[in-house]
């Protein structure tokens, strides 16, 4: 047994230092085991040897036999107690060993662990996985609480460079316990915070989406524009409404898609097509649909407002036209059969003549852009457009028709006064004529013959005095 007792504790003394690595620590831990069995087989034998001296000290009477039975089942009792110090070390070694290469994997896994942000799904996923590793390392608490009270065992019964040793490599043990249990709270903090944020993010985007969904809604809803200033006017100022709204949003969108882009920047999955980038694609899809979709509007809305109050302008100025036309004819004077006066009146009814030709293109114009906007017009503004155009139209045309009849009135008044003028001219000359003729005659002849020549040219004018 004192051999055995020997061999063994040399080849414990020669067995190769607690590796620091995990692997060769489970390999010596194996061998470990297998030298326990060895020991535990012997140790069935130290029994029975103990037990046989036992017998002898109770046989034997006298002293000096029974101190010499006692003195090597004393020595070899304590080197069988140092054989079970030097096992337990060495257990207490592999153990502590063990744990710290846990603890260094633990915390290089923990350090090695990078930000995440981005989708919900792969925040879970990852704090899943977290949670995985925090059960681990919770599961080590009464392996460290053993590994230390064993060393607080053994640092009773150390002394001197062995128990100085013992005691800073527990201290270091529980600096790297007390390191990984920070750090797996602080990750299972980040990643719930981040989780927070993303859950957060996406439910902005989402309300953000919704909001933008009932503008474009109200816009594809929106009615024809109107075709009286009043009308346009009305779904101008409605529009801006909304239109300021949509504007009011602009800094909301710009933060939600700054953050979204940031969030795509710093995530761990490489890949596309992840509910983040989604998101954001469909954020900035939707905001320039709706943006497009305002301005056009706007823009449409502006153009009927202008076009409705240059043809209400035109019309109302057309229409002004058209009463002082109508009151000019109204109180012109009747043709004249006098040539001067009705040549005067033909002169300022040419006048007015080429003033109402001149306004021809302009009732053309009233006519295009009213056909226009009742193309583009709601029902309502649609009829009272059509009555002001058929009215207009109406009052144009007499205004025309009688300004072509006061011309051929004119006309004819001229023909007569002329041929008044002409015969009367013609007559006024004859009798300035005869009166001259008779004047150059008032001496009568005592001469039959003259007298008689006298007498047959005063008949001559009497005669074309008959004529006229």
């Amino acid at each position: 047994m004192f051999d055995w007792l020997d061999n063994t504790v040399i080849k414990l003394c020669t067995m190769p230092p607690v590796g620091t690595d995990l692997n060769t620590v489970k390999d010596q831990l194996n061998e470990m085991k297998e030298f326990k069995v060895e020991v535990y087989q012997q140790q069935i034998e130290m029994e029975k040897l103990n037990h046989q001296g036992e017998l002898m000290l109770k046989k034997a009477t006298d002293e000096t036999d029974r101190d010499i039975i006692r003195e090597p089942m004393t020595e070899l009792k304590h080197l069988w107690e140092n054989l079970g110090e030097k096992i337990a070390y060495r257990q207490f070694q592999h153990a502590l060993e063990e744990l710290m290469s846990w603890l260094t994997h633990t915390e290089e896994l923990l350090d090695a662990q990078r930000p995440i942000s981005g989708d919900p799904k792969v925040i879970e996923v990852e704090l899943a996985k977290h949670h995985v590793l925090k059960n681990d390392v919770l599961a080590h608490q009464a392996t460290v609480e053993t590994v230390n009270k064993a060393g607080n065992e053994l640092l009773e019964s150390s002394a001197g460079d062995d128990a100085s040793s013992l005691r800073s490599r527990l201290e270091t043990m529980n600096q790297c316990w007390e390191s990984v249990l920070q750090k797996t709270e602080e990750r299972e903090q980040q990643l719930q915070s981040t989780l927070q944020q993303a859950q957060g993010f996406h439910s902005e985007i989402e309300d953000f989406l919704l909001e933008l969904t009932r503008m474009e809604t109200q816009l594809s809803a929106s009615k024809p524009t109107g075709g009286l200033p009043e009308t346009a006017r009305e779904q101008l100022d409605t529009h801006m409404e909304l239109y300021s709204q949509l504007k009011a949003k602009e800094e909301t969108y710009n933060q939600l898609l700054d953050k979204g882009r940031l969030m795509l920047l710093s995530r761990d999955d490489s890949g596309s097509g992840s509910k983040t980038e989604q998101s954001v694609a469909l954020l900035e899809q939707k905001w320039h649909v709706v943006s497009s979709k305002m301005e056009e509007r706007k823009s449409k809305l502006e153009e009927a407002l202008n076009l409705a109050t240059e043809f209400q302008n035109s019309l109302q100025e057309f229409i002004n036209w058209l009463t002082l036309a109508e009151q000019s004819l109204n109180i012109a004077s009747p043709p004249s059969l006098i040539l001067n006066t009705v040549l005067s009146q033909i002169e300022e009814h040419k006048v007015f003549a080429n003033e109402v030709n001149a306004h021809r293109d302009q009732i053309i114009e009233l006519d295009q852009t009213g056909n226009q906007l009742k193309f583009l017009s709601q029902k309502q503004d649609v009829v009272l457009i059509k009555n002001l155009l058929v009215s207009v139209q109406s009052r144009w045309e007499k205004v025309v028709q009688r300004s072509i009849e006061r011309g051929r009135l004119l006309d004819d008044a001229r023909k007569r006064a002329k041929q008044f003028h002409e015969a009367w001219k013609k007559l006024t000359d004859w009798l300035e004529d005869a009166e001259s003729h008779l004047d150059s005659e008032l001496e009568i002849s005592n001469d039959p013959d003259k007298i008689k020549l006298q007498l047959s040219k005063h008949k001559v004018q009497q005669f074309i005095a008959l004529r006229f």
